[in-house]
């Protein structure tokens, strides 16, 4: 469990889960393409690991900005949707002035049989 460590962390913790929350979610205008994952509103799982200076080593060629994005989602989602969400965090965290060359995504797509949640496998629950 990580903890911010003061008022300053907790802003950027909170401007981070913004920009990736409103990647996600259904929109009110059903007509904006960049939002095919679609999850509901209320549907918020995040993890934030942040390392101290001395423990996060990054190339010679990225900035302190350096950031690490891995997502884990169950397979299914097409290829346009992936793209659509890489492409739209990258425009995102340009708005809060991190460069694209700080900026690395991984979509890790997972066989719902393979995924446990709730007490179950996720193959098996009803969706």
């Amino acid at each position: 469990w990580y903890s911010p460590k003061d008022y300053n962390e907790l802003v950027e913790i909170n401007r981070f889960e913004g920009l990736t929350y409103s990647c996600n979610v259904v929109p009110k205008d059903k007509s904006i393409k960049e939002y095919l994952f679609e999850f509901p509103i209320d549907k918020k799982f995040h993890r934030f690991i942040r390392l101290s200076k001395d423990d996060f080593i990054y190339p010679d060629s990225r900035s302190e900005q350096y950031i690490i994005i891995e997502i884990s989602i169950f397979e299914g989602r097409s290829n346009e949707a992936k793209k659509n969400l890489i492409k739209l965090l990258f425009e995102r965290l340009n708005h809060i002035e991190i460069s694209n060359n700080d900026v690395e995504i991984t979509i890790f797509e997972t066989l719902k049989q393979n995924w446990g949640i709730r007490g179950l496998l996720a193959d098996e629950l009803y969706w």
